[in-house]
C-alpha cells in the first residue's frame, strides 16, 4: 500500500493525474463506507423520485428555470436532505488516513476539504459542451486536488471525465493557458467577478498553443476505481451517452486557497446549506480524530 501511495502522489507531481482502486487505498475499517455507499446508491435508483429525474434527464426535459442541473442528480436529490456526518458516510470516505497522506503529501500539511457530492449522471441526448463539460482550469487555487470514485463502470459511453496530463502548475505543459489571472485584478462583488472567470475560462480560454492531444486521458474504469486529479489543470467532464455514470467527488485544498479566505465563496464548509450541513457541536463530529477535524474547518 505505501509504495502504492508513493506512485499516486509521484504521478501527481509529474502529470496531476493519477488512478488506483479504493481496495488499494482504504483499508479494512475504512472500505465499509465505500460499502455502505454502494447500498444508498441501489437504493436511491428504485426510488420513484429518482427514476423521474434519469427519465427527464434522458429525454433532456428538465426545466429551465430547474433548481437541477440538467443533466446530474446531487445527493441531496436522494438524500432529500443536506449531507451529514450521519447520513451518508461520504465524508468518512474521503477522511480515509490515505487519502489524508496523498492530499497533504500533494498540497502541504494544512489542508481543507470541500464540496463533498454525490452524483448520479443520466444518459442524455445533448451534444452541445455546457459549463464544466467544456475544457477549464478550476480556479479555487493553482494546485489543488480532486478525488473521484467509481460506483459503476465508465467506459467512453458513460462520459468519463477528460484530462491533459501536465497541465498542472509543476507539469511541462503549465503555461498552455492563463491561470488564476482573477488574483491579479480588485473587485468591489467578489463573488460576481468570480462567476464571469469561470465563465471566461469555459468559453473564450486562450491557448497558448494547441492541446496535445497524446496527453489526453480520460477517467474511465470499473467500480471501485478512485482517480486523483489537480483540476487547476486542463479537464472537462463527458457526455454519458449510455447508462448511468456514479460517481462521488471531494476537493482538497491547501489552507491558504484563495478561495478559502475570508469572504470568499469556499471560506466555510457549509457554504451550501442545501448540500452541506456539518454541526460542529454533534456527537458525530466531537468523535472525530483530530486531523480530520482540522480538515472539516
Amino acid at each position: 500500500m505505501e509504495n502504492e501511495i508513493i506512485r499516486i502522489i509521484n504521478d501527481l507531481n509529474n502529470y496531476g493525474f493519477s488512478s488506483s482502486n479504493v481496495k488499494e487505498i482504504l483499508d479494512e475499517s475504512e472500505i465499509k463506507y465505500f460499502e455502505e455507499i454502494s447500498v444508498s446508491y441501489s437504493q436511491a435508483l428504485k426510488e420513484v423520485k429518482i427514476k423521474s429525474r434519469i427519465e427527464e434527464i434522458n429525454k433532456n426535459n428538465t426545466n429551465k428555470v430547474s433548481k437541477y442541473k440538467i443533466y446530474e442528480i446531487t445527493h441531496d436529490e436522494f438524500l432529500n436532505e443536506p449531507l451529514t456526518l450521519d447520513n451518508l458516510p461520504l465524508l468518512k470516505l474521503y477522511l480515509s488516513k490515505n487519502i489524508l497522506k496523498i492530499a497533504k503529501s500533494y498540497l502541504g500539511n494544512d489542508i481543507r476539504i470541500r464540496n463533498p457530492l454525490a452524483w448520479i449522471h443520466p444518459a442524455t441526448s445533448l451534444t452541445r459542451e455546457i459549463r464544466s463539460q467544456k475544457w477549464h482550469r478550476d480556479q479555487e487555487d493553482s494546485k489543488m486536488l480532486k478525488v473521484f470514485i467509481l460506483f459503476s463502470n465508465v467506459n467512453e459511453n458513460n462520459g468519463p471525465t477528460q484530462y491533459v496530463k501536465s497541465t498542472n502548475s509543476s507539469g511541462t505543459f503549465k503555461n498552455i493557458a492563463p491561470n488564476m489571472t482573477w488574483l491579479d485584478s480588485h473587485w468591489s462583488n467578489r463573488n460576481k467577478f468570480i462567476r464571469r472567470a469561470y465563465n471566461f475560462f469555459r468559453e473564450k480560454f486562450p491557448y497558448n498553443y494547441s492541446i496535445p492531444k497524446k496527453n489526453i486521458v480520460k477517467a474511465t474504469g470499473d467500480i471501485g476505481c478512485i482517480f486523483f486529479i489537480d483540476t487547476n489543470g486542463l479537464h472537462k467532464g463527458g457526455f454519458v451517452k449510455e447508462g448511468l455514470r456514479l460517481m462521488t467527488h471531494c476537493n482538497f485544498l491547501n489552507a491558504k486557497a484563495p478561495m478559502l479566505q475570508k469572504g470568499m465563496p469556499l471560506e466555510k464548509f457549509n457554504h451550501d446549506e442545501k448540500l452541506f450541513s456539518i454541526d460542529y457541536e454533534s456527537q458525530a463530529f466531537m468523535s472525530l480524530e483530530d486531523e480530520a477535524k482540522a480538515v472539516l474547518k
